[in-house]
């Protein structure tokens, strides 16, 4: 559970999903209970907090009715003889809730934790929970609830706290040297809080330790002049302390301290460093606050030596600070002896032991072997010592604090290559889209972006661009480094550092197109060189910064950067040969799993983010002659790719392959499935296709069951009830005793009884599927299918009961169609069972689900929903009008015959069946981003309207 009040008002279960807690006063009595979560909070209090000094002689009854829908609408699925989040007490209710489930006790403790933080003397932990507190703010405090008497005490109360935390930030920062960086910050508080002296004494402090003196002695004057001749305060003790200490230049306040040249100057930036702010505050506060080795780690070419450099230069103001430069030093370099000759004395123990002050650099550790037992010994032997250290990957050492740096946002990216060409062209002009899109091209790595840069003089970024993704022209001769002359060398660099194993891991990932998990890793690496390969391969690529890990939907995938796959493959193309094993590593993993009906959400999203290498295998299937095989391959997904929504990237596979000439039984299949997808995209087209199920042999059951059934319902659709109740029974019949391909059959004959208008034959259907059923899949399918039946059979309740039931099941395979159509279904219910605005809301929920399916019918009906539920609430509303007039329209550009109405509201659409037979023509023409765009639109406008009504009292 999730509610938040530092913003609009917001409740979430504990799945995630929105809690519909109805209109302001109901909203109003949860905020009221979350803003005291687990301590009971008195009925009389609740009442005047929603009705102030009017309050209604049955507030009692009014409460408990409000209290009542909100369990509900918190805790659906809860059993009655389980303990409610909402707990009664004689005269009082009090809300459950765990230190993380309401924001403004998060951003209370968080605020606590950070104040605390300061006070020991740890700002990096203070500015982190101070930040993350703050974060908790989304907008205005009970933004939607401030015309409830509850609300002024505690905007009030809220606002100060923010406004403290605010400062005690800032103190973070500040202590942390940040203090050009807060600058700005201060600049717009003073502006909007020109009453609050600590923002005016933060401000000339971050001007004055910012080398900006003269600056700090004018906002003084300036907050002298607002403090006491506007606001008619006295000028606070601590401005004028402040004031005293700048003039006479005490070095407490200018913070300044003796720079310690030890074991030779440190190396000079020639560039400014962008883009690495904040992670430049938190390494140095890190090492300040007694850290004894952080680790920069990252891909070559993303600036871990040059956000070194910038530590270096800021601790060396605090303590002594030696730059230990390894680059060029031979794999068996002995650290210690490259250290003891920075700084003139051994460091093996046998002399001086090194002082508590000492920073040491070490840059560039990864190709050296002996590094993370020498830099432990060192951090053994001196225990006062801190060392920062750069590599490609961490060292491995307990206690190590390991920063990887990321590429750089497009933002930053953009700034640095335009600032570098600018440098070198002054009259440069960028194209922000060409820019953006090239500094994406090479990763966001500063090295190949600054490279890039330099060759303005003869290539714009346009052209530079078009070049990509060779990166071997991207050199700088002056580099001091051969590894960062360049970006290939810099690829290179790490290149030569593995063993054979992990060479051939990625020579095998350089050849796939997109990130893939370690399965799949495996699998390509054995079609080069036919050994198995190990975790361990994966391990040294990402060590050296070759590979990147990446968390997703189905777990953790691995990627290469699209500079560093340039560069491999130019060295050694691993060619199709590749892919073509991953498609059969694939297909003897998911073989027969249509047929077994396993999808689970594992699965599912497994299939979402292999969808690109789905195409690349497919394509050099193709290209190698193994037609067949790439067909069997797509088809063994067919189902998992319809769950996710994409039927139309089924159906361009299909085509594709279908292309390419394949052998029966495979060509009849394919033509089968693609109009299978196309019913499911809405498209026109449908039907030719699906007649080659009749050349399918009577063994073929699964695609036989789906070129009736779908059939079946397109005929349905098109009128032809005898020919698609035919098509049912062919399916039913097609299926045997399998239990999988019986329940799609009886799916196809409830939607085809449906249609009809036979409503106890599609119950009867539904509750045979439902008997069938062997997974979640399978039964959420099945339930809904007679769910919809009763809502024709006019049994709302029962319908209700059945979707609200099955949404665990769906719950747990993630949000893809299982699990959309039942909220889909559940919103027509409670619009038909007179809940119109809790329909409402939940199918503007789903909404954007359903629209990233590739299946713009279902887009339409839900759209209309939309639209019906707002005119059954709004009688004669224009923008609800407007929007059933567009999705008529798009609907009728599809099928001259269609109707965007769902089955289960056509009762409601009778009043508007003008509309629907003539919509007119719409301008500008609809699109489905425009019609969702509006039906959200609608549904939060109405919404926001009712709010602000004088709410009739419950009971």
């Amino acid at each position: 559970m999730q509610i938040n009040l530092l913003g609009p008002f917001e409740a979430r279960r504990d799945d995630a999903s929105t809690a519909p807690c109805g209109g302001i006063k109901q909203r109003g009595v949860l905020a009221q209970l979350a803003l005291e979560p687990n301590h009971p909070v008195a009925l009389d209090r609740i009442a005047e907090g929603i009705w102030g000094t009017s309050v209604p002689p049955r507030y009692r009854q009014n409460v408990q009715t409000y209290v009542s829908t909100l369990r509900r609408a918190l805790e659906p699925l809860r059993s009655a003889s389980a303990p409610s989040r909402i707990v009664g007490h004689d005269e009082a209710y009090e809300l459950v809730a765990g230190p993380d489930e309401v924001d403004v006790a998060a951003f209370r403790a968080g605020v606590e934790a950070g104040a605390r933080a300061l006070a020991d003397g740890r700002p990096l932990a203070a500015r982190t929970d101070l930040d993350q507190a703050l974060d908790r703010w989304r907008g205005p405090a009970l933004a939607d609830l401030v015309a409830l008497p509850f609300a002024s005490d505690w905007l009030e109360y809220l606002q100060a706290r923010q406004l403290a935390a605010r400062e005690l930030s800032i103190d973070a920062r500040l202590a942390l040297g940040e203090h050009l960086a807060v600058i700005e910050d201060l600049q717009v508080l003073v502006r909007d809080h020109p009453e609050r002296e600590r923002f005016w004494t933060q401000l000339v402090l971050a001007q004055v330790r910012g080398g900006r003196q003269v600056e700090g002695l004018a906002t003084l004057r300036r907050a002298r002049d607002l403090l006491v001749e506007e606001h008619g305060l006295d000028l606070g003790a601590e401005l004028s302390e402040l004031e005293q200490k700048i003039l006479n230049q005490e070095p407490a306040l200018l913070g300044t301290r003796t720079e310690v040249a030890l074991g030779g100057s440190l190396p000079v930036a020639l560039t400014p460093m962008l883009g690495r702010d904040e992670l430049l505050a938190l390494v140095v506060s890190a090492l300040d606050e007694g850290q004894r080795l952080v680790t920069l780690t990252g891909p070559g070419g993303v600036g871990k030596t040059r956000l070194a450099l910038a530590v270096a230069a800021t601790t060396s103001a605090r303590r002594e600070t030696v730059w230990v430069p390894l680059a060029d030093e031979q794999t068996s370099t002995d650290i210690a002896q490259a250290v003891a000759d920075r700084l003139g004395h051994p460091v093996d123990g046998s002399g001086e032991t090194l002082t508590d002050e000492l920073v040491l650099v070490l840059d560039n550790l990864e190709h050296l072997a002996d590094a993370p037992r020498a830099v432990r010994g060192l951090l053994e032997r001196h225990r006062g010592v801190r060392v920062l250290a750069t590599s490609r990957g961490p060292l491995g050492i307990p206690g190590e604090q390991v920063v990887r740096l990321p590429p750089l946002p497009v933002d930053d990216a953009s700034r640095l290559f335009c600032d570098r060409a600018r440098s070198i062209l002054p009259s440069f002009e960028d194209d922000p889209e060409v820019v953006a899109e090239l500094t994406q091209r090479l990763d966001g790595l500063p090295l190949a972006i600054e490279l890039a840069a330099a060759r303005i003089n003869v290539l714009d970024p346009a052209e530079l661009l078009r070049r990509l993704p060779a990166v071997g022209d991207l050199r700088d001769p002056s580099a001091s480094s051969v590894r960062q002359s360049s970006v290939d060398e810099a690829v290179r660099w790490s290149v030569r550092l593995l063993d054979a194993s992990a060479l051939t891991t990625l020579h095998a990932l350089a050849a796939l197109d997109a990130a893939v998990d370690s399965a799949t890793a495996g699998a390509a690496a054995a079609a080069l060189d036919g050994h198995a390969h190990r975790v361990d391969d994966l391990e040294q690529l990402v060590r050296l910064g070759l590979v990147v890990p990446l968390e997703a939907a189905s777990g953790r995938r691995f990627a290469l950067l699209a500079t560093v796959r340039a560069v491999v493959r130019e060295d050694a193309a691993a060619g199709p040969a590749v892919a073509r094993a991953v498609g059969a590593a694939w297909m003897r993993r998911d073989q027969d799993r249509d047929l077994v009906g396993d999808w689970s959400r594992q699965h599912l999203s497994r299939l979402s983010d292999d969808l690109p290498l789905l195409r690349q295998v497919t394509q050099a299937q193709i290209e190698a002659g193994e037609v067949a095989q790439a067909a069997e391959l797509v088809l063994s997904q067919r189902r998992g790719l319809h769950q996710i929504g994409r039927d139309d990237d089924l159906r361009q596979l299909c085509a594709t392959i279908l292309a390419a000439d394949p052998p029966e039984p495979w060509s009849a299949r394919l033509e089968v499935m693609i109009d299978c997808a196309t019913f499911s995209t809405y498209g026109a087209d449908a039907g030719a296709l699906l007649d080659s199920v009749e050349r399918l042999d009577p063994s073929d059951s699964l695609f036989r069951v789906l070129g009736y059934a779908y059939r079946a319902a397109l005929r349905s659709e098109r009128g032809n009830a005898s020919l698609a109740r035919a098509d049912a029974e062919a399916a039913t019949e097609a299926a045997g005793t399998h239990r999988t391909l019986l329940q799609m059959a009886h799916s196809a004959a409830s939607w085809v009884a449906t249609e009809r208008g036979d409503a106890d034959d599609a119950v009867l259907h539904a509750t045979q599927g439902l008997a069938a059923a062997g997974n979640a899949l399978e039964r959420t399918t099945a339930v809904t299918d007679l769910a919809r039946a009763e809502l024709m059979r006019g049994r709302v309740e029962r319908a209700e009961e059945l979707l609200v039931g099955a949404l665990q099941d769906a719950r747990r395979l993630g949000q893809y169609k299982a699990l959309s159509d039942i909220q889909t279904n559940l919103g027509y219910a409670l619009i038909r069972r007179g809940a119109a605005e809790d329909g409402l809301a939940m199918l503007a929920d789903v909404l954007p689900a359903v629209a990233r399916m590739s299946d713009l019918g279902w887009t339409l009906e839900v759209v209309t929903a939309i639209a019906l539920a707002a005119l059954t609430t709004v009688p004669d509303e224009p923008r609800a009008v407007d929007l059933l007039r567009a999705a008529t329209t798009m609907t009728r550009a599809i099928d001259a015959d269609g109707s965007p109405v769902p089955g289960p509201l056509l009762g409601l659409s009778e009043p508007w069946q003008a509309v629907l037979d003539d919509p007119g023509l719409a301008v500008p023409a609809p699109t489905a981003l425009s019609l969702e765009e509006s039906a959200l639109e609608l549904a939060a406008s109405l919404r926001r309207e009712a709010e602000t009504e004088d709410y009739p009292d419950a009971g």
